[in-house]
């Protein structure tokens, strides 16, 4: 709040704190609704590109706050992002319990499954990184009206995520305290058949067009850079942001607040 002073940054207000019982208590300005029941109210039949860029970039400024202060939120998730007034006009990224500094990882077990990075399925030392991979489900998840790696457990989530974006590279796998886990000596994964479709999910057999039908191109463009598996490869919040897909909204909807003064 001290960096934030005049809350431009799409994060949650403390107003007050105290320590009672041996419980640290935390009062926090009074939202709305989260993105999970807004878009529960629409009968999940998802939002327009349009909404969900502006979405997009109100998120993306918290995550761009966070990434400059070397912080990691570790939950973003549609229920995690609160609407600021009834209409769902302005957002707020709420919850950072699971929240970290980047070189003080508690946790090596973060994010809810649907939107956990492939990193974190391994075992990997993660980055801000993991939550650009969250905000690529939750802007699919937004326009289909249903989460893109629904997965019943981290096989299954591993398995989709492969499926569409293909596997990680050797070097990632070698970092992996999972690896014996999820793949063979060749570095071939160990594919577990679905029990009710009764098919192998082979990787990068279905494209991302197949997951987010779409005829926006930038916006496909925007989500397959948030889902690179290798989290060398994937964007930061601060590259995320200069992408074409946001880059103009961006400054056609900056506030008088925003604007330099003269």
């Amino acid at each position: 709040m001290q960096e934030d002073p005049n809350d431009q940054h799409n994060i949650v207000r403390m107003t007050d704190q105290c320590f009672f019982r041996q419980h640290y208590c935390f009062v926090f300005e009074l939202l709305h609704t989260d993105l999970f029941e807004h878009l529960k109210a629409t009968g999940f039949v998802g939002f327009s590109t349009d909404k969900i860029k502006d979405y997009a970039i109100q998120i993306l400024k918290g995550l761009v706050f966070l990434e400059k202060h070397k912080l990691i939120h570790c939950d973003l998730k549609p229920e995690n992002i609160l609407c600021a007034d009834k209409m769902c006009r302005d957002l707020k990224i709420v919850d950072f319990g699971s929240g970290c500094f980047r070189d003080e990882q508690v946790y090596t077990y973060v994010q809810s499954r649907f939107y956990r990075s492939p990193e974190v399925i391994l075992r990997i030392k993660y980055t801000e990184k993991v939550d650009i991979w969250s905000l690529g489900c939750i802007l699919a998840e937004l326009y289909t009206g249903e989460p893109i790696f629904p997965g019943n457990n981290e096989q299954e989530q591993l398995e989709l995520i492969m499926e569409l974006c293909g596997m990680p590279p050797e070097s990632m796998i070698d970092k992996s305290r999972k690896k014996d886990h999820y793949f063979d000596s060749d570095y071939s994964p160990f594919l577990i058949e679905d029990d009710e479709l009764g098919i192998l999910r082979i990787p990068n057999s279905r494209s991302l067009k197949e997951a987010v039908p779409c005829e926006d191109a930038e916006f496909l463009d925007f989500i397959k850079k948030c889902l690179e598996i290798d989290p060398e490869v994937r964007f930061k919040a601060s590259e995320a942001i200069e992408h074409s897909w946001v880059k103009d909204a961006l400054h056609t909807k900056l506030s008088s607040a925003d604007r330099p003064k003269p």
